[in-house]
């Protein structure tokens, strides 16, 4: 019954919408109907607010006739619609062509009449001898129609042809849908009057209960994922006493109950779970219901008294008594058919003093205390703890602090259909309730939108007018207004949240585009906008961003603008050097255009010497409040600017590429918020010479740029440098001469030896120099507010701060330490006058990186300078060791991450020891460069002591394990130089390492990369250590042009793995990441064996050996079953894939990098499952077969080149 009395009423409300248009008004009450129009929209109007005053009423829910009565009503409110519209499409045409077929010319009844005279006739006739002639007369109708049309508009017959407009049709038409309407409304006005009592209504989701027996014997379509989810829910490596959440979304009837069936079902699963329970959720999520539930699943001792328990209805209890049952135990537990969760709402008192501060802020009023806060409590009682609840009553409660209204809201009816203790759809429905009428049509219509779409505040008024909801005869910008005041409403109450900017799809406009003469808002892009033929036809154009003065085509002259009086918002007027006179320029009546706000007038980039009467005629409403002015040529600026100023109250001013003898009079501009000034020749101060400076001049200022000014010297504050108190942004760019930005002044401003920057610029939040060698600065940043500053020379940025982090490299000027207390990551390079007592005074930072640097790295710590709250420090380009590394290290107690670089410099030919102080919260080290850096083996020089070091990396250091391969007498060395609780270890191009016996100790490794170690071997190698490893890196790169492959150390480690006998339980069981130098130590039966369950990443790098698959490692591929990922790299002589490749059905990514001898894929093709296709640096053969590839199989992506 609701649906049908909100259609009835917003039906009723377009009616009104269209009766109430100047022209569909003259011709309803023209003589020829005889209708009083008055009389209709009142009795419309009194029926319209009796719908929306039974709009949730209960007493008519039920009364069938009265819902008939009402979409009858619906019906010829429809109708009604209908032919206002058409009587308005017939109004536009009329104004089109010039004719006066619907409403007579004002001068002359008697021409109405005969008028209506002919259109009788011609009905009369038409239904008469409909049977012989009647298209061929409307076809000479059409015709006499037409002829008219084309003497005034040319070629613009042949594109559309006018319906003909039937009088005497519409008018009966007219009158038979008014008087239904009427007949109606007076039926419905009575029922509404009458209290009729109606029944309360429930509505509930049932679903039908699921349990975990299988009911669909086969999973089809689901295999892989069904593998891989499995896998992981039986490899489980979460922490004990860690909860691991598998959930499984998606639509009704997607297969969500099957495939959680399988999964719960496998008998892998119940070896792996001891304990196993499957619920039935659905709709009614109670907690206490399902924990009982889940209790009675669980097996006992027969000593607990079960019974006891299962019925009690404690929570607490029947929780302990579950964890109690699951003590150190595996379980796995099925939600199934969860439509919601039963999450709890805030407590009490915390619920309640959010609800108040979603009413009243911060600041509540004394009525509150002695009048609302009883009403304020009952009512938050019914929002159930809901936050969301809480801000949308809320919002509604306070746009009226009244005892009567908040009554009302806690008495309303729509408190009794509460269905659950978390149901907080009535609190929603309340507010909605208490919308205003217009609120809720605006609100309903967003929802023709797709959810989340994004639009902005100019299209949603738009299409608010364009439907009726805004009366389209007001005033453009009292429309718009009207528009976002409806907006923020919407906001303010919580119905609509987001807003943002659309501007895409590609469209071609038709030819005769410029005949939607009633348009108001035309949303598209610039270049369509721009390319409208005629577009002063389209006379109520309330929006038109881009106007291109075209010289060789008719239609885009400047008058066109003069046609649309109604322009507004911003405008953009290009191609303005085809204007030639002053007629031209007046023609376009800007003056004119009150509504327009932003205007730029843009000559073409090749100057040329425009005459100042071009633009004298170009002027501007006096009440714009953003200008451009963009390349005119002219030696004079117009005077409406420059002189006798008419656009004082600009907030926005840009000049670019101008050439005035004399500049606008900035200071005269007192409201002026952003000022712009681009390629101008001429200027050698920005200050007072420009006139016109005042006590009010620039307190609005904003923003300043000045880009390529060739001439500009500096900026000079004058008398008046205080005025830019609120000043937040410069940028110069480009001004080769500019030297100072506003100097001290002995006039004002400065007192005894202070900085006038600081005077000027108290506000400054963005500094932005570019490629302005001279300027000077003073200390940055000067104020505390300044936290985005960028200068950059020709090549780099010297200096870069944005809010936190700092970048210094090579700036020439000072920084002002005490206005940088924000900073938490600074990095310095090419840097000589900072010292480490300045980088102390940073109390903030926690990320130091020193690049180079020489004289801070090599200059004494004082005494007490301590770095407190660094985290992580880097030195790179940096030569330190030994012991003066370790003072300086000790200055970071709190360091948790350390990097030490040395590439790029020549080397001392002694060696240097690696030495840290006592080490207590280091988690991760990187060594690199370092070719003579020794690691010694007494107490300090090992990493023996680095309890917390999670990860560790030496890259091309050369002698870093050399102390401890020390031979004596034919034994090496037992102790080890790391601790067991490190998880990652990387060496790179390290020759000093031997032997594996040094990485014995290390049984929690997680990630082990050795690369480039040419005399590595695997003496001394425990498969204890792989226990917990998820990533193997280990191959040698063969030297350049060198095709002779290096020893692998990974084909001995797996040659040795796999003859061993008895191989440690556990051993690589957590492998999924293998990247090693031999295909063959890979692809035999005891190692794919080993890694079949977990391997999901292989990568070949750098085997010069392999050619061909044999049979045996084509078997043992196979048995890598979780293998998703597989790459080839640089396996020169490698000359086919294997052929048992698309046997592998759970490989997604296939890669083959630097592999020229492999000439095509395999004969059986590749496997269904592979989602991605890499091929680089492959042969000619192979590039043109993966062509044929990617046009015939659309889903698989393949890059090659």
């Amino acid at each position: 019954m609701e649906a049908a009395v909100g259609a009835a009423s917003w039906l009723l409300s377009k009616v009104l919408t269209q009766l109430s248009r100047d022209m569909v008004t003259a011709y309803v009450a023209s003589t020829e109907l005889g209708l009083n129009v008055e009389e209709i929209k009142r009795d419309l109007k009194y029926t319209q607010g009796l719908l929306h005053m039974a709009q949730g009423r209960k007493d008519i829910r039920d009364n069938i006739g009265l819902q008939g009565l009402l979409q009858d009503l619906s019906k010829k409110a429809d109708e009604a619609e209908d032919a206002l519209d058409e009587i308005h499409y017939f109004i536009i045409q009329d104004q089109i062509d010039g004719t006066h077929e619907v409403i007579p010319e004002a001068d002359g009844g008697l021409r109405g009449h005969a008028l209506h005279g002919r259109h009788a006739l011609r009905h009369t006739a038409g239904n008469w001898f409909s049977c012989f002639f009647c298209s061929s007369a409307r076809a000479r109708h059409d015709g006499d129609d037409s002829q008219d049309i084309a003497n005034s508009h040319g070629d613009v017959v042949d594109q559309v042809v006018n319906l003909p407009f039937n009088r005497v049709d519409m008018s009966n038409k007219i009158k038979s849908v008014v008087k239904g309407i009427h007949d109606l409304c007076t039926c419905i006005s009575r029922l509404l009057q009458i209290n009729q009592t109606a029944g309360e209504w429930d509505t509930s989701l049932e679903r039908p209960p699921t349990s975990s027996m299988i009911t669909q014997d086969k999973l089809f379509g689901r295999e892989i994922i069904f593998r891989q989810t499995l896998h992981d829910l039986t490899n489980c490596t979460i922490p004990s006493g860690t909860l691991s959440v598998l959930p499984i979304v998606g639509p009704g009837g997607i297969g969500k109950t099957t495939f959680a069936q399988h999964l719960y079902n496998d008998k892998r699963t119940d070896a792996y779970f001891p304990i196993n329970v499957w619920l039935c959720v659905s709709t009614n999520f109670d907690v206490l219901r399902l924990t009982q539930e889940i209790l009675k699943c669980i097996p006992h001792d027969k000593s607990e008294g079960s019974e006891a328990v299962h019925n009690s209805s404690n929570l607490d209890q029947l929780q302990k008594a579950i964890a109690e049952r699951l003590k150190s135990q595996m379980f796995l537990l099925v939600l199934d058919d969860m439509w919601k969760c039963g999450s709890e709402g805030l407590e009490d008192s915390e619920f309640f003093t959010f609800f108040e501060e979603c009413i009243f802020g911060q600041d509540k009023p004394e009525c509150y205390k002695h009048d609302l806060i009883g009403i304020a409590k009952e009512i938050s009682k019914k929002l159930r703890g809901s936050p969301l609840a809480a801000k949308t009553v809320g919002r509604l409660l306070k746009n009226n602090l009244s005892h009567e209204c908040w009554t009302e809201v806690l008495e309303m009816d729509e408190w009794k259909n509460l269905q659950s203790n978390d149901d907080i759809m009535p609190a929603l429905k309340i507010s909605y309730d208490y919308l205003p009428y217009y609120l809720k049509k605006c609100f309903s219509y967003c929802a023709l939108y797709p959810e989340d779409h994004r639009f902005n505040n100019l299209e949603i008024t738009c299409f608010w007018e364009a439907i009726g909801i805004i009366d389209s005869g007001y005033q453009n910008d009292r429309a718009e207004a009207i528009g976002l005041k409806y907006l923020n409403e919407l906001i303010g109450n919580g119905f609509l949240m987001k807003f943002l900017d659309l501007g895409h799809g590609n469209y071609i406009l038709p030819d005769d585009i410029n005949r939607l003469a009633n348009l108001h808002y035309f949303l598209a892009k610039k270049e369509l906008c721009s390319n409208i033929r005629g577009i002063g036809k389209m006379k109520y154009l309330r929006r038109l961003q881009e106007f291109h003065v075209k010289k060789e085509r008719t239609g885009f002259e400047l008058r066109e603008l003069g046609y649309l009086k109604e322009l507004g918002g911003a405008l953009q007027i290009n191609n303005l050097e085809n204007i030639a006179t002053t007629e031209e320029a007046n023609g376009a009546e800007l003056m004119l255009k009150r509504n327009l706000k932003t205007l730029e007038l843009v000559w073409g980039a090749e100057q040329q010497n425009s005459g100042s009467e071009i633009i004298e005629g170009l002027q501007p409403p006096s009440n714009l409040r953003a200008l451009g002015i963009r390349n005119h040529g002219g030696s004079t600026g117009p005077s409406w600017l420059c002189d006798d100023i008419c656009v004082k109250g600009l907030r926005s001013l840009h000049l670019e590429g101008i050439s005035w003898a004399t500049l606008p009079p900035f200071g005269q501009f007192i409201y002026l918020e952003e000022l712009t000034l681009i390629n101008i020749a001429g200027i050698r101060q920005f200050g007072p010479d420009f006139g016109g400076v005042t006590q009010r001049s620039f307190l609005h200022l904003k923003k300043v740029r000045f880009v390529a000014m060739p001439e500009l010297v500096d900026w000079v504050g004058g008398a008046h440098c205080h005025l830019f108190s609120k000043l937040a942004s410069i940028e110069c760019e480009e001004c080769p001469k500019l030297s100072m930005l506003l100097p001290p002044s002995s006039e004002r401003c400065i007192s005894h030896t202070q900085d006038i920057n600081i005077t000027c610029f108290p506000n400054l939040c963005s500094l932005n120099i570019r490629n302005c060698p001279k300027l000077s600065l003073p200390p940055m940043p000067h104020t505390s507010t300044l936290t985005h500053i960028i200068v950059k020379g020709d090549y780099q940025e010297v200096l870069h701060l944005e809010e936190k982090i700092l970048s210094v490299n090579g700036y020439g000027g000072s920084l002002a330490f005490h206005n940088l207390q924000k900073v938490e990551n600074m990095k310095i390079e090419k840097m000589s006058h900072i010292s480490w007592t300045d980088l102390q005074k940073l109390k903030s930072l926690s990320s130091l990186t020193i690049i180079g640097c020489k004289s801070l790295l090599c200059s004494e710590v004082d005494e007490g300078v301590i770095f407190h709250s660094v985290e992580q420090l880097n030195l790179y380009k940096c030569h330190l060791a030994g012991i003066s590394l370790a003072k300086l290290l000790k200055c970071f107690p709190a360091l948790t991450k350390f990097e030490l670089n040395r590439s790029g410099e020549a080397q001392e030919v002694e060696e240097a020891e690696l030495r840290f102080p006592s080490p207590r919260l280091l988690r991760y080290v990187k060594i690199s460069g370092y070719e003579n850096l020794v690691l010694p083996m007494e107490v300090g020089g090992s990493f023996q002591d680095f309890s917390s070091l999670q990860e560790l990396e030496f890259w091309r250091c050369g002698k870093i394990f050399a102390s401890w391969f020390m031979v004596e007498a034919g034994t090496h060395q037992t102790s080890k130089p790391f601790l067991a609780p490190l998880k990652e270890l990387t060496i790179y191009s390290e020759s000093s390492v031997q032997s594996m016996a040094v990485l014995s100790s290390l049984t929690s490794l997680t990630r082990l990369r050795l690369v480039d170690c040419d005399n590595l071997t695997v003496v001394g190698f425990d498969p204890v250590m792989t226990g917990s490893l998820n990533e193997l890196v280990i191959y040698n790169k063969p030297d350049i042009d060198d095709n002779n492959h290096r020893f692998s150390v990974a084909a001995h480690l797996f040659a040795a793995v796999a003859t061993t006998k008895a191989i440690p339980v556990g051993s690589f069981q957590q492998l999924k990441q293998l990247e090693v130098d031999s295909i063959s130590a890979v692809f035999v039966a005891p190692i794919c064996s080993l890694l079949a369950s977990t391997l999901y990443r292989l990568k070949f790098t750098y085997d010069l050996w392999m050619k061909n698959f044999t049979k045996e490692q084509e078997q043992a591929l196979q048995l890598l079953t979780s293998l998703r990922n597989l790459e080839f790299y640089e396996c020169h002589r490698l000359q086919s894939l294997p052929e048992g490749l698309h046997l592998l059905s759970s490989i997604c990514t296939l890669g083959i990098v630097g592999c020229p001898e492999i000439r095509s894929l395999p004969e059986e093709g590749i496997p269904a499952s592979l989602k991605k296709l890499l091929a680089m640096r492959c042969s000619v053969d192979l590039k043109d077969q993966l062509k044929r590839l990617e046009e015939s199989n659309q889903d698989l992506q393949v890059f090659y080149i």
